[in-house]
């Protein structure tokens, strides 16, 4: 990513190197922005559009461009470097990849209405499709996917199962069989009726009218 930046910011900033650039690409490169996960990924999916990513190729070796910068830094000669090496749009296309997945789960939880409930299960599901990717490199994969646990963990409150077991597009599902969710729903079940028994049964008569509906 802040070598992916780094690429864009040189091209964009010097007018003639940008000149050069759009002789090869008929699409404009899109410029980084500061802590903006979303526009990150259209900034590196663009990279990888075929138009653009010929036009960075055929411009790192372009006379003219290397006519401009046999007399600037090596800085200038590390970047035509990158741009060249098979090694950095592997790395460009893996992150897209995750980060395709990862704003997929933002779209769904970003909707208007009730998301809590849809995030707990969302959560789950996007860790398990993130650990399926086979072509992804292992470190950065197992970086990712402990990222994704260590904040699914953070869901593990009574308060997101109960949000689970109640949302209306999960209740065929009957969420609350599972063993996790099953304790975390008692957990809520036992504090809203201060341990009566024979009002929890109550409730789980009604959760079973509402998925049945």
């Amino acid at each position: 990513m802040h070598i992916a930046t780094k690429i864009i910011i040189f091209i964009t900033m010097k007018p003639s190197v940008l000149a050069l650039f759009r002789k090869f690409s008929k699409k404009d490169l899109v410029k980084p922005a500061a802590t903006k996960f979303a526009y990150a990924f259209i900034m590196l999916s663009n990279l990888l559009d075929e138009c653009v990513y010929n036009g960075l190729r055929s411009l790192m070796v372009c006379r003219e461009y290397m006519r401009k910068i046999v007399t600037k830094s090596q800085k200038e000669e590390e970047l035509s470097a990158i741009v060249l090496s098979p090694f950095f749009w592997r790395n460009v296309k893996e992150i897209v990849i995750l980060c395709t997945l990862i704003l997929k789960f933002f779209r769904l939880t970003d909707r208007e209405g009730a998301t809590m409930g849809l995030i707990y299960e969302l959560t789950d599901r996007m860790i398990e499709k993130i650990s399926s990717l086979y072509c992804i490199d292992s470190t950065r994969l197992e970086e990712v996917k402990n990222s994704g646990i260590e904040r699914w963990d953070t869901l593990h409150s009574p308060l997101y199962v109960a949000s689970y077991v109640l949302h209306g597009i999960w209740r065929e599902k009957s969420p609350q069989m599972d063993t996790e969710v099953y304790y975390g729903w008692m957990d809520v079940l036992e504090r809203h009726t201060h341990s009566d028994v024979e009002k929890q049964g109550q409730l789980c008569d009604e959760l079973d009218v509402f998925q049945s509906i």
